[in-house]
């Protein structure tokens, strides 16, 4: 915990432990400010489901019920209700190929029927996955970004929203859809012949969605999607910067935000690709026009010995406004299998004090 009056950080507080380092945890916080935290499975057995003892206080955590059909990778936001909104890979039964799975809490504590939003194509029974990320908006809808990954890439990826928390969703433009979703369905705004990822997805302060998506092997570059109400434009913030950037030293790692003011910023790694991550920079994007034009700053000096990976920006949801977002990336080696013994990263926070000029 970070307190913001002395600028100092807590000691670390053991919540508990995953199966596996598949098991990351997704951590979202009421407006009240109890703290959630959902983690722990790759598939095997359900979420486990902590919620802090007291608000705005990690220091204590109690243990709720376990939860979801045989899930991995959550994605979790709390709308203006305290309504705990949820994303996550997993299915009516273990193994592959896994769906797209929606399910809220409601403020009284109880979880809804788990619920296929996307899935990959009939004849297709291997590996799936989803990079899914949730948000919810300050005109209280909600947005789903994702991409479907089988065949060895991901070459598709697509929007919908809910007006009323999931009950029924629909295009960004307002049409209905029949869920769950296939790779043939309108609620794909982007299919490419090259593999890519979605990274995140984060609102303006009209509710309108802001989608990154990059890949180390994309020719493109990292791009952002854009929804205005009518139709999706795009476009590289890399190639709209001063000074410009080397598309071909860019790292697939990246992630988008948008502050109170509807100024942009992107974090991307910059370097040479490695199994774990980018050893090199990582350099902050900011717009202050809505994604015209660029200013790039530095936020980590070179570093030649070790991988950075896992950036995250702070983003706008539910009760959370961000004024001067903090980013958090982790710099390690990648580990030789699913249990990591051995390996450490540090994690690193970087506070923007405020935007730039």
């Amino acid at each position: 915990t970070f307190d913001h009056a002395s600028g100092r950080w807590s000691q670390p507080v053991k919540v508990g432990s995953g199966t596996v380092n598949h098991g990351g945890p997704a951590l979202t916080c009421y407006s009240r400010g109890y703290l959630h935290i959902i983690f722990g499975p790759h598939g095997d057995v359900p979420f486990q489901h902590c919620r802090s003892a007291r608000p705005n206080d990690a220091t204590e955590w109690l243990e709720l019920d376990a939860f979801g059909h045989h899930p991995t990778y959550p994605s979790a936001v709390c709308d203006e209700g305290d309504n705990l909104l949820l994303l996550y890979r997993g299915g009516l039964k273990r193994g592959h190929p896994c769906k797209l799975i929606y399910q809220q809490r409601s403020r009284d504590g109880v979880w809804s029927q788990p619920r296929a939003l996307a899935e990959a194509p009939a004849d297709w029974k291997g590996y799936t996955h989803y990079h899914a990320s949730i948000a919810a908006a300050a005109n209280q809808t909600l947005h789903v970004a994702y991409n479907i990954y089988y065949h060895g890439a991901a070459k598709h990826a697509g929007h919908m929203m809910s007006r009323n928390r999931g009950k029924t969703w629909e295009l960004a433009d307002g049409s209905p859809l029949d869920l769950p979703v296939g790779v043939e369905s309108d609620a794909f705004f982007a299919r490419t012949d090259e593999a890519f990822k979605v990274t995140n997805i984060v609102c303006d302060s009209r509710g309108f969605p802001w989608i990154s998506l990059a890949d180390a092997r994309s020719k493109a570059g990292p791009t952002v999607y854009h929804h205005n109400g009518k139709a999706w434009s795009s476009f590289c913030p890399a190639k709209l910067t001063s000074p410009k950037i080397r598309l071909d030293e860019l790292g697939f790692q990246g992630s988008l935000t948008i502050d109170s003011q509807d100024r942009i910023y992107v974090a991307l790694t910059l370097g040479t690709p490695v199994v774990g991550g980018i050893k090199g920079d990582v350099i902050l994007l900011h717009s202050a026009d809505r994604g015209r034009r660029f200013r790039t700053l530095e936020v980590f000096p070179p570093d030649a010995r070790l991988p950075h990976a896992g950036l995250s920006l702070e983003r706008p949801t539910g009760p959370n406004v961000v004024d001067a977002p903090w980013l958090l990336f982790s710099t390690g080696e990648k580990g030789p299998d699913c249990f990591g013994k051995g390996i450490f990263h540090k994690v690193r926070a970087v506070q923007f004090r405020a935007s730039p000029a």
